[in-house]
């Protein structure tokens, strides 16, 4: 019997819609996207891409290891042909993928295509006897809007060499699918089983909108210093106006779903040249808003990993590596840090150290944005979208507010904030 396979794409999920206009709000933003006239409109958009194989009669159907080939498209321009073995009825191909971005520098595409057709398997493939699967992290599409809305939305991120996943809230009721919708606000386990029937569990938090603004204090820094700021359940629980203090300290905080920031007053001279908001942004991204094990485990936030010049400790987790800009799922050796303290000075001394970064424009990048391309010119990572990723954060949370050039204070003081980034 004949086999056929299709592309598809999850339900897309638009991180950050904005215009550059200082008047417009995010909401009539995100409805004019459908409108291609609106070429002012800055967002990114994200979506699961699967493959789905069906019959002559148009019904799912099981892969039993068959392959077909597929090509990536990035901005319009073809990639490499590359094969994947088609498992179970439906085969994911990448999840949470950047599919389109719009920003005031450029404007990013990505999709996925069919090159060929099915091939059965000649019954000669054999899968892993290994049980590896893995939940990388349960990503909140969206909290409860109001309690008793029922329209939350989750996404579990999980893998396996094995294939063919399954995924439960319940661990009764399972489905191929890995996106959760119209869930009330509350705790839940999430459940994943592969082919071999190796399984994991995560428990996760999703949140119910409450409220917003809570209070409005001012805090007196000394010296004729003050700080500002106000808290906020969604989506930044923290803004402060002091522009010349570092971050020294992220932890979580006592409450659910909360990052502690320590911010000290006494400036680094090492670190005065390095935008605030990278530093935030690629703590977000390399360790999932502080959800990876690597950051919770080790203190690693920033994804430094270990080379043999490395004396310290080291961990090895499974990540998602781009060769010739096509993701690559290996296994690599990280660095383990005994302080959260210890691994944010490591990444300083990490920059400084390694002189491609000063090569690359690093330490002398005039905007964040600039700064951000650099980090990829120098090799801080092997995604081609890695820049624009920071960006969206960036524009997200609007972090430019801690970049104007800093200045060395008189005093010494420190400050302990809470956000809630995700």
């Amino acid at each position: 019997m004949a086999k056929y396979a299709e592309i598809k794409y999850g339900q897309p999920y638009i991180v950050h819609a904005d215009t550059n206009s200082p008047q417009s709000n995010n909401s009539n933003a995100q409805s004019r996207l459908t409108d291609p006239s609106v070429a002012n409109v800055y967002y990114s958009k994200y979506a699961d891409i699967y493959i789905e194989l069906k019959d002559e009669f148009g019904n799912l159907t099981e892969g039993n290891y068959a392959t077909i080939n597929y090509q990536e498209y990035i901005s319009g321009q073809p990639g490499q042909i590359r094969q994947i073995t088609l498992i179970g009825s439906v085969t994911p191909v990448q999840y949470g993928a950047l599919i389109e971005q719009n920003t005031a520098e450029s404007y990013f595409s990505y999709s996925v295509r069919l090159a060929g057709v099915v091939v059965e398997s000649d019954g000669t493939y054999t899968p892993p006897n290994i049980c590896d699967a893995t939940i990388e992290s349960v990503f909140i599409n969206k909290k409860e809007s109001a309690p008793g809305s029922k329209d939350g939305q989750i996404t579990i991120v999980a893998s396996s060499n094995a294939g063919s996943l399954q995924y439960s809230l319940d661990n009764i009721n399972w489905q191929p699918e890995f996106v959760f919708k119209n869930l009330s606000g509350g705790s839940y386990t999430a459940y994943i089983k592969d082919a071999i029937d190796c399984r994991d569990t995560q428990p996760f938090t999703l949140e119910t909108i409450a409220s917003l603004l809570t209070n409005d204090p001012v805090i007196d820094l000394g010296g004729g210093n003050k700080s500002r700021w106000s808290a906020a359940f969604n989506p930044v629980v923290f803004t402060y106006q002091r522009r010349d203090f570092p971050i020294t300290d992220i932890y979580a905080g006592l409450q659910k779903q909360q990052t502690v920031f320590v911010v000290n007053g006494t400036l680094l001279n090492s670190a005065a040249s390095l935008s605030a908001s990278d530093w935030i942004a690629q703590a977000c991204l390399e360790s999932n808003y502080g959800k990876s094990k690597l950051a919770n485990l080790h203190h690693n936030y920033f994804g430094i990993k270990a080379s043999s010049a490395w004396k310290g400790k080291t961990v090895t987790y499974q990540t998602t590596e781009y060769v010739n800009s096509k993701p690559v799922v290996a296994k690599q050796v990280f660095r383990s840090y005994p302080t959260l303290v210890a691994g944010f000075a490591d990444r300083v001394h990490f920059l400084q150290v390694n002189k491609r970064y000063k090569l690359h424009g690093v330490f002398n990048s005039a905007t964040p944005e600039e700064q951000a391309h650099c980090f990829l010119k120098a090799g801080y990572a092997t995604d081609p979208a890695y820049p624009q990723k920071l960006i969206s954060i960036i524009t997200k949370y609007n972090l430019k507010q801690y970049d104007p050039p800093c200045k060395t204070p008189s005093n010494t003081s420190t400050i302990i904030s809470t956000t809630n980034l995700k």
